[in-house]
């Protein structure tokens, strides 16, 4: 089997014999040079390519890391991933990193990422590297030996050939008189998320409303949208809300922004009237890799919901009736009002008043709750009036805003 298929491995033995005197902590990376072997030459924004480590000699095991390239990102554990999209070329792709100690020293490592497809077929006949342990030494001698294994890790749907080929190790470790004496490895084998799948928001159509007249700022609704990814150690999974489109597009063709990060939707522009425009319809997107990568859309209803921001109009303004005399509780005549707000609403139920003539009390006005008319009617059955009889009534409504020049 060729290397195409080999994880880079490192091993590090752990104890000493006893008597020896305890080496100093040296600060630095463990290695000059970190090896990433990908399985294909596109790398995407947020693949994690594999681990640099350091040691500062303290017990903090985070560190502050830099890369030279602007393609390539260290977290804070030593965790290299990709930055930007980039293409692999020839025999990969080489950068350094630099750590500080706690002391403010600097250090260096160069890693190298590396195409599978890149790298020659090993000889069939390969013999691989034995390590061997330091030969005894006379006196008091402590044997516990220790093999240190790193995570391995393996891109999810990884094409073949299988079997593939993860690490090879060979260990050997005996006591004096024989007998084995190594524990039992524990080798972790971590399978790295691929972008492999689309956001999907949890509703093809969302409905939500806002009072007209709402100022910029106010919230309207929430969407959601997930995506099966990982998105703790990658960017494969993080979701990027957006407008595509709003129809329709008066009188702004922006009313309404949503957040990036969270989907929640909220007004951006002032102008909403519920008389002019009733609703409007959200093209939304949601798209993974931080908005980069994969997408999916879905509809949004914005319902704009009534005020009572419209004042009701005599129509006509002047009646002319006759009553006949000494009849109570006659009607007398209807009164009619338009009023643009929202129909069997109480922004649109009216309220009427005999403002001037009916100092005498002969007249009522009650609503017609199913009309909104006003009904004017004899209260005495006495002769209210010789002759004409001319008075003033008005009509009005509770929590009237006016927010437009329509507001009479």
């Amino acid at each position: 089997m060729g290397r195409a298929g080999l994880t880079p491995l490192s091993l590090a033995q752990v104890g000493r014999q006893l008597g020896e005197p305890a080496e100093p902590c040296r600060a630095g990376f463990t290695s000059e040079r970190f090896t990433f072997v990908v399985p294909r030459a596109q790398l995407l924004r947020g693949q994690i390519l594999g681990q640099v480590r350091f040691e500062d000699c303290t017990r903090w095991k985070l560190g502050l890391y830099d890369a030279d390239d602007a393609d390539f990102r260290v977290l804070v554990n030593g965790t290299v991933l990709m930055r930007h999209h980039t293409q692999l070329h020839g025999q990969g792709k080489t950068f350094t990193v630099d750590a500080w100690d706690s002391t403010g020293k600097k250090f260096s490592a160069i890693p190298t990422t590396i195409n599978t497809v890149a790298l020659p077929e090993a000889a069939s006949d390969h013999q691989a590297e034995v390590l061997m342990f330091p030969q005894a030494r006379p006196g008091l001698q402590r044997q516990k030996r220790d093999w240190v294994i790193p995570p391995i890790r393996v891109p999810e749907n990884e094409r073949g050939p299988f079997p593939k080929k993860l690490v090879q190790l060979f260990s050997h470790a005996v006591s004096e008189n024989g007998k084995p004496v190594e524990e039992p490895m524990e080798i972790i084998i971590t399978v790295t998320d691929q972008n492999d799948n689309k956001p999907q928001f949890t509703q093809e159509l969302f409905r939500g409303s806002v009072l007209e007249g709402a100022l910029p700022g106010t919230s309207v609704m929430q969407v959601t949208a997930t995506d099966a990814d990982d998105a703790i150690e990658t960017y494969n999974g993080v979701i990027a809300y957006s407008i595509l489109n709003q129809e329709p597009k008066e009188p702004h063709p922006q009313m309404f922004t949503i957040h990036r990060a969270t989907g929640a939707i909220s007004v951006i522009a002032s102008g909403l009237d519920r008389e002019v425009m009733r609703e409007y319809t959200l093209t939304l997107q949601a798209a993974d890799l931080d908005g980069e990568g994969l997408t999916t859309t879905a509809s949004a209803v914005i319902e704009i919901a009534d005020t009572n921001d419209n004042a009701p109009v005599f129509d006509p303004k002047t009646y002319t009736v006759a009553v006949p005399e000494n009849e109570a509780g006659r009607e007398v005549q209807r009164l009619i009002v338009t009023d643009t707000d929202e129909v069997n609403t109480a922004a649109w139920q009216a309220v009427y008043t005999i403002v001037r003539g009916n100092e005498g009390g002969f007249f009522t006005i009650t609503t017609d709750r199913k009309t909104n008319e006003g009904i004017l009617r004899t209260a005495k059955s006495d002769d209210p009036v010789s002759g004409d009889w001319a008075g003033n009534a008005t009509c009005t409504k509770s929590n009237f805003m006016p927010n437009s020049p329509n507001g009479d």
